[in-house]
């Protein structure tokens, strides 16, 4: 097969068309997954240059230091959110100019802007951003609990704006609506899944074209957070969804008790991902102990009516799985908390304009290349 003359973009938009298709019409007729090595690193070569043609939206001017009279004013407004978020937890929605009247600045000052009621909220102003006069407000606001994400230090550090992680949503959420074959993913073959997963790759290349004030590190990210994101629901999710769910079946419907169910699901077998699960639950049987089986499903299975629709059971039991069986944070989710909140306390307003400036303490590459780093940050 020869190679074709047609530029990157327009070999990618065929592509991606054709991956738009249904699976029967389209895969058969992508050139791209016939392609040996040397014709793959072509291309991909060619995906590089097209996605640093995207602007450069670094400012390294947008270091400056704040003045004292900027400072001011900032701490004025950090403390306004901070008294709204108060009385919400109480229950009170008054709005940003009700507040601003209640609490003139010299009250504000005088009760050092509120900072110590942040020690009861989700959420802080990070003084370190507060240091300098360009960020915005909400480059500014950063979300506590790290552990509950996958790497949350690498999400504070990119310090992303407003707009880049409204465009972030966008990425994930259209991804996610482009790549619905995905739900096919546990069952595909070897082969099959590594064509998946290059279609994931066009179209998160294409989208990203579209978010020109979302860094680099964050988009790369974002594709692998959305690849195990898609694995982890269709192993660890699906898999325990399965496991309670047949049991759901013979206890509610078949009326046969939780032990003797347990048994025949066991002799079913199932899959690697609830070995261990079941393993613990035979040896705590053994010790006369409630094993962690028995404890989830009378907590969270349990209350599903028999008489519910096998369908509409299957979604509760996800429902309920979900409750028990933990799954770190992505960045998707640290962006939707985030947005959620800076609107919730009255920084970021529907009309908001002014200077958007894109800056991040850790650049890297999606597709290769060196890691660039600033000088003194």
């Amino acid at each position: 097969m020869s190679m074709t003359t047609r530029g990157g973009s327009e070999q990618a938009d065929n592509i991606v068309r054709a991956i738009n298709n249904e699976p029967e019409e389209g895969l058969g007729q992508i050139e791209f997954f016939d392609w040996d090595e040397a014709m793959l690193k072509k291309e991909i070569d060619s995906f590089r240059k097209r996605y640093y043609a995207l602007p450069d939206n670094d400012d390294y001017d947008a270091w400056a230091p704040i003045s004292d009279q900027q400072l001011k004013d900032m701490e004025l407004r950090f403390a306004i959110c901070r008294i709204k978020a108060h009385k919400m937890l109480k229950g009170e929605d008054l709005s940003i100019a009700e507040l601003r009247n209640m609490y003139p600045p010299a009250m504000l000052e005088e009760e050092g802007y509120f900072r110590r009621v942040e020690r009861h909220f989700e959420w802080y102003f990070d003084r370190k951003y507060c240091e300098f006069a360009h960020l915005e407000d909400y480059q500014r606001l950063a979300l506590r609990n790290p552990y509950h994400y996958l790497d949350w230090e690498f999400y504070h550090k990119n310090c992303n704006t407003l707009q880049g992680d409204r465009e972030y949503v966008y990425f994930w959420e259209k991804l996610s609506s482009k790549t619905k074959r995905l739900k096919n993913f546990r069952s595909a073959k070897v082969s099959e899944q590594e064509r998946v997963e290059l279609e994931v790759f066009y179209h998160a290349v294409k989208i990203a074209g579209e978010c020109t004030h979302c860094f680099t590190p964050l988009l790369h990210n974002g594709y692998n957070e959305y690849l195990w994101s898609v694995r982890y629901d269709k192993t660890r999710y699906e898999d325990s969804a399965s496991l309670y769910f047949d049991i759901w079946k013979l206890v509610a419907k078949q009326k046969m008790s939780f032990k003797d169910a347990l048994n025949q699901v066991k002799e079913k077998g199932m899959r690697s991902s609830c070995h261990f699960e079941l393993e613990v639950e035979l040896d705590s049987d053994r010790g006369l102990l409630i094993g962690p089986v028995t404890q989830h499903y009378y907590t969270y299975v349990a209350e599903i009516n028999g008489n519910v629709p096998e369908d509409e059971a299957y979604e509760k039991v996800m429902e309920a799985v979900k409750k028990f069986i933990g799954k770190s944070k992505s960045y998707y989710d640290y962006a939707k908390k985030k947005l959620d909140i800076a609107e919730k306390i009255g920084l970021v307003l529907p009309a908001q304009r002014g200077r958007t400036v894109q800056r991040s303490l850790h650049k890297s590459s999606w597709l290769g290349g060196n890691t660039k780093k600033r000088a003194g940050h």
